[in-house]
């Protein structure tokens, strides 16, 4: 599992890091289903590069470890959460069946390349409907071409739903330092409520993780005390264990939790990113590796990933889909709550919404979105 978290957050702190001082959410688990599906046909020095770039050893323990995720991932669908993974191909009959079929929940649709415009407006009107007019214009015209091979394509969505909601009563404009000589003012969400919480004073941050309303669903939000810190942070992420022995040292205690009400939509191309971490052989146009994916008679050219982009939405705010607090919130609060620790996200900080695998171990979770938020635009 160590070498996994650091193979997965790898590719999102480089992706981070490129974009600091930007607002970002990324998906590299949707992204890795994509790369998954694709893993299962490849040959050569693409399944050399694709297996350890993913962190495994052979394409057995992929399906294994999809297996684990896709019961917690069906849960999602008690909140308001939409994932759309496809893989877009040319117009032809000359893929095979098995490869058409839906695997790791990425589905393979065909589309006509050679008509870019027609092609692109299909995708996204496609994306549209799914996602309900939430996320829009995934698709380029110039993303689609005559020779392009595979396009991969990854949209997530998730309107924050927490187990004890924030009490709108408390949300109130405050200030929001932005490193960069600005300071906004933002609306800020407060509660007091018992978290998994430590303030890490040798790394300088502030660690609070809350449980969402969907069961084995969390959000973790680490409060940097500076700028530097957070780029530090970011900097860690990717290393093995890092992330775990921070949370290994976590307690559950009584905090008052200050977080702004914020949105964050990001359109990603991660051929680059995947390029940075190890994979270049898929995306070459001269590649035999992904050749397994047509059939025997084909005429077509070799196979490779031409595109892997993706956009991500993620709202949180005080309710998420709930409409009226619980009854519990319009009760006075205990006295001894004054004691209570702060946990006051009032400067760009990372968050991630964890996957819990097994809720009897808390410390064995997949990141479905991870983030930085560095204040309104």
């Amino acid at each position: 599992m160590c070498i996994f978290d650091g193979i997965r957050r790898k590719l999102a702190a480089d992706y981070l890091l490129s974009h600091f001082n930007t607002s970002t959410v990324v998906s590299t688990l949707s992204l890795r289903l994509s790369l998954y599906k694709i893993a299962a046909f490849a040959q050569g020095r693409v399944k050399d590069e694709l297996l350890p770039t993913l962190g495994y050893k052979k394409i057995s323990e992929i399906k294994t470890s999809y297996e684990d995720l896709e019961e917690p991932l069906t849960k999602l669908k008690n909140i308001d959460f939409i994932l759309f993974n496809r893989i877009f191909v040319n117009y032809t009959n000359e893929f095979k069946n098995t490869f058409l079929s839906t695997e790791f929940g990425v589905q393979v649709d065909k589309v006509g390349f050679k008509y870019p415009e027609t092609a692109t407006k299909f995708i996204n009107k496609l994306i549209d409907g799914v996602t309900y007019k939430r996320i829009a214009d995934v698709i380029k015209t110039n993303d689609i071409h005559n020779e392009t091979s595979l396009l991969a394509v990854n949209v997530a969505y998730l309107k924050v739903t927490l187990e004890v909601p924030f009490d709108l009563r408390q949300t109130k404009y405050s200030k929001f330092r932005q490193y960069n000589g600005k300071i906004s003012s933002v609306p800020m969400m407060r509660k007091t409520e018992t978290v998994l919480y430590i303030d890490d004073d040798f790394n300088k941050i502030k660690v609070i993780n809350m449980k969402l309303a969907s069961a084995g669903i969390s959000m973790t939000v680490v409060i940097p005390i500076d700028l530097q810190s957070l780029n530090d942070f970011l900097n860690n992420l990717d290393k093995p264990d890092f992330f775990r022995k921070i949370k290994r040292r976590m307690r559950f205690e009584l905090v008052d939790v200050e977080i702004p009400r914020f949105k964050i939509k990001t359109a990603i191309d991660w051929m680059d990113s995947l390029k940075k971490i190890g994979l270049k052989t898929i995306f070459d146009k001269n590649t035999t590796g992904l050749d397994s994916i047509l059939k025997e008679t084909a005429q077509n050219h070799h196979i490779h990933l031409s595109r892997a982009k993706q956009k991500n939405f993620l709202q949180v705010d005080e309710m998420g889909v709930f409409r009226q607090p619980p009854q519990e919130e319009l009760k006075p609060k205990p006295a001894d709550q004054r004691f209570a620790m702060e946990a006051i996200a009032d400067r760009p900080f990372f968050f991630c919404i964890n996957l819990h695998y097994d809720r009897s171990d808390y410390l064995k979770v997949e990141d479905i979105f991870s983030g930085i938020y560095f204040g309104p635009e």
